[in-house]
């Protein structure tokens, strides 16, 4: 026959020992005993040690670990810099010139501007283009600013869209052909025209 065991101590359930009161003291004990007379004798036990109460009580499971960092609060050693009484001094650019927009009669007179007589120079005034950089190598490039966007354009490549060629690039300007017809383009300075 198996034999039944109690079950183990549940660890999640605080035990409680209960003691037993102690006995009562013996009934010999209630009476005084007569001290001997005689010479007396002097019982010598050593001082307790002075008890130093612990610092902090580690916590569990960091026997070994670091000791808290202490915080340090800063003490300034420089003076602070005095606020100053006297505001910026601002400067006024004086290279701006203001000009006035263009009213409607201006603008009807732009309009009215002679159209261009070649067909080399309609297509670059019909797709805005304007020299905006080159770059020079064994295969020269002309950057060209259009009304879609900028044109990467090698020499000897035709302009995207147009049966124009861009025929030679140097330092600052391109030279476009279209049949017979050539146009030469400079770079585009800024605040000027081409």
């Amino acid at each position: 026959m198996a034999r039944a065991e109690p079950p183990p101590p549940n660890p999640f359930v605080p035990l409680v020992v209960e003691t037993p009161p102690p006995p009562p003291p013996p009934a010999s004990a209630s009476r005084p005993t007569p001290v001997p007379e005689g010479p007396a004798v002097r019982v010598q036990t050593p001082a307790p040690a002075p008890q130093a109460a612990p610092a902090t009580r580690p916590i569990p499971g960091t026997s070994g670990a670091l000791p808290a960092p202490k915080v340090l609060s800063p003490a300034l050693s420089a003076p602070l810099p005095q606020a100053r009484e006297t505001p910026p001094r601002v400067a006024v650019p004086t290279a701006l010139v203001e000009a006035p927009l263009p009213g409607p009669e201006e603008k009807g007179a732009e309009a009215e501007a002679p159209t261009p007589a070649s067909p080399l120079e309609r297509l670059v005034a019909e797709k805005g283009l304007r020299l905006s950089g080159t770059l020079l190598g064994p295969v020269s490039v002309a950057i060209l600013e259009s009304k879609e966007g900028y044109l990467v354009v090698p020499a000897g490549s035709p302009i995207p869209g147009t049966e124009a060629v861009v025929r030679q690039v140097e330092e600052g300007s391109v030279t476009l052909a279209l049949k017979e017809e050539t146009l030469n383009l400079s770079l585009v300075q800024a605040g000027g025209g081409q």
